[in-house]
């Protein structure tokens, strides 16, 4: 009885995110190739993997392995990420059963994955946030795994997985080190039954990231992880640098902007991207510069600690409202930047030449395109429900279980480095948010269930 009533939801929430997808490619196609970032993909998938130095590549990696193996149908590709999406549905439900969730509360964060406009089209373009969105998932779906008997096999799973998403989104790097706190503080048990599944989870992402890094040495000459680091610090600080407070560091002098306020300066995507900025006339196209711009940008970070704090902290309310703070040109991508919205006039061709390169001839249309963006827009995460879905996580962590308690760190914690350390070190843009989106309502559901249950006074299952 409980199997059929139950699953069979899980299974009709399926039904309607595979006939929603179906209508995403029938309608509008290809979605968001006509634009600088699915451009770079595009190029280093066909080419050089490590061509784009600002852009790890995993995801081109994707893409060309994607390539050989559909046979060059990009119709395929954009396939196999709408399943990516569905797998990640299914994942997020068998999670939530882990952390002890009943079946009708996992429900709804898959239902995020499955059903949101937003998830639906960053399936549907050439961008890395199903993939990452994917491999996350999965990595928390190991992470809970491990809360039971024979930890060690799907600790070193997560570590794993959490580790190839950063190979596609660096801020997946930033996650490793939570996920191997999480792991040490839920396991019960003596310090060497603690840190067992720590060294496992550590080894395996220990061997992912080797092996890019070698590959990206062997390709580039660069011993590291991200070559633009720098570049992101410096593009963080460019908008409010004030040379007269500190003395720049040798050979950063040409950085300084003394004629032109910090009020009437560009955002941070003009300061990394844009060949008019100072960085770029000073020593050229990234990566060029890298260890002279984080210089710079820490002295900067040092001096005028309250300016750097203020536009962080800008940012990261922008998720919340996008308007928050003074309008800036450059100034990353709110929601309405990213969705089924008319091609680029200029990326278009250029997107268009590098498929043809590489897989079969596509063409563009948008039969209900306008369809899709009311659809994106109703039917989203919105930003004014974040404060109550952490207040929810918060607050729920006093009354939760054990379990609970464990899924709601977890996810929270993953959800609010992909928020944060984007705004600290590079800027604001709503995809870097997205992708954690199912795993913030799945804290808050577990958070707000807890607390209702203590407000009840009803025992814990």
């Amino acid at each position: 009885m409980s199997v059929r009533r139950w699953y069979l939801p899980l299974v009709a929430l399926l039904a309607v995110g595979v006939a929603l997808r179906v209508v995403a490619t029938v309608g509008f196609w290809p979605a968001y190739i006509a634009n600088p970032d699915a451009f770079s993909y595009l190029d280093a998938a066909g080419g050089d993997l490590f061509k784009y130095a600002e852009r790890p590549s995993g995801y081109p990696f994707f893409l060309r392995v994607a390539d050989w193996g559909l046979f060059g149908h990009l119709p395929l590709l954009v396939a196999l990420q709408h399943v990516l999406g569905l797998v990640s549905g299914v994942l997020m439900y068998l999670a939530m059963i882990r952390f002890g969730a009943s079946r009708p509360l996992a429900l709804v964060p898959a239902a995020v994955v499955l059903l949101t406009g937003d998830q639906i089209f960053f399936e549907h373009a050439v961008l890395s946030e199903a993939l990452f969105g994917m491999l996350v998932v999965a990595a928390v779906y190991c992470a809970a795994r491990t809360l039971d008997a024979g930890a060690l096999p799907w600790a070193a799973a997560a570590g794993a997985l959490l580790a190839t998403a950063a190979t596609v989104r660096t801020v997946g790097l930033f996650m490793l080190p939570l996920l191997a706190l999480w792991l040490a503080l839920t396991r019960p048990g003596r310090v060497r039954v603690r840190l067992a599944p720590v060294l496992a989870c550590g080894a395996a992402a220990l061997v992912i990231v080797g092996a890019y890094v070698v590959a990206q040495r062997d390709a580039t000459g660069f011993t590291g992880f991200a070559r633009t680091s720098g570049w992101s610090l410096y593009a963080r600080v460019a908008p409010f640098a004030d040379c007269s407070q500190f003395t720049p560091p040798d050979g950063t002098a040409g950085l300084c902007e003394p004629g032109v306020p910090s009020e009437m300066r560009p955002g941070a995507t003009f300061y990394h991207h844009n060949s008019s900025s100072p960085a770029w006339r000073v020593f050229g196209p990234p990566p060029n510069g890298n260890s002279e711009l984080r210089a710079f940008a820490r002295e900067v970070i040092v001096n005028q600690p309250f300016a750097y704090a203020r536009i962080v902290a800008k940012d990261t309310l922008r998720y919340i409202d996008p308007d928050v703070g003074r309008y800036r040109a450059y100034n990353g991508t709110g929601p309405g930047g990213l969705s089924f919205n008319d091609p680029n006039p200029e990326f278009l061709p250029r997107s268009l030449e590098q498929i043809r390169l590489h897989w079969h001839a596509v063409s563009f249309h948008d039969r209900f395109g306008a369809v899709l963006r009311g659809y994106q827009d109703a039917i989203r995460i919105h930003g004014y429900l974040l404060p109550l879905l952490v207040l929810l996580a918060l607050i729920g962590l006093w009354p939760a279980t054990r379990r609970e308690r464990a899924g709601i760190a977890l996810m929270a914690g993953l959800t609010v480095t992909a928020v944060m350390v984007p705004s600290a070190t590079l800027f604001y843009s709503w995809r870097y948010l997205v992708p954690l989106l199912p795993l913030l309502v799945a804290a808050a559901l577990l958070g707000g269930y807890a607390l209702l249950r203590r407000l009840r006074s009803e025992p814990p299952r």
